[in-house]
């Protein structure tokens, strides 16, 4: 079993492959495809944590996608950001979320706090 740490996207490519091959055949547990498979699914997932991250999102984004989610107005959210003017100079980019209202949103809408985080004075 000739195995390495997957040190591109051709490498990554080729084992993405491997493990669908695998897969398909239904190895049963404890069988030596079956370990094989899941040494590559190791080595999959630790190529991905290094090279694939995901950015958390715009932070209006994150809050307005969750008004959506939720079927929100801007009338609704009023008790988050405090008055009605900052709803919208906060959903038109036009002022940064404070550490109050970011705390808000997270306990009342459940908006991540790490897309809140980016966007915060």
């Amino acid at each position: 079993m000739n195995i390495h740490l997957i040190r591109n996207e051709k490498e990554y490519d080729k084992i993405m492959e491997q493990i669908l091959a695998i897969a398909e055949k239904s190895p049963s547990k404890g069988s030596s495809e079956m370990e094989r498979l899941e040494i590559l699914t190791m080595l999959v997932k630790h190529y991905d944590d290094k090279n694939h991250v995901i950015p958390p999102p715009d932070p209006v984004e994150a809050i307005k996608f969750r008004m959506e989610q939720l079927g929100l107005s801007r009338k609704d959210v009023i008790s988050c950001f405090g008055t009605k003017s900052r709803v919208s100079e906060i959903l038109a980019k036009k002022r940064k979320i404070s550490p109050r209202i970011a705390i808000r949103l997270h306990e009342r809408l459940n908006v991540p706090g790490d897309a809140l985080l980016k966007g915060m004075a």
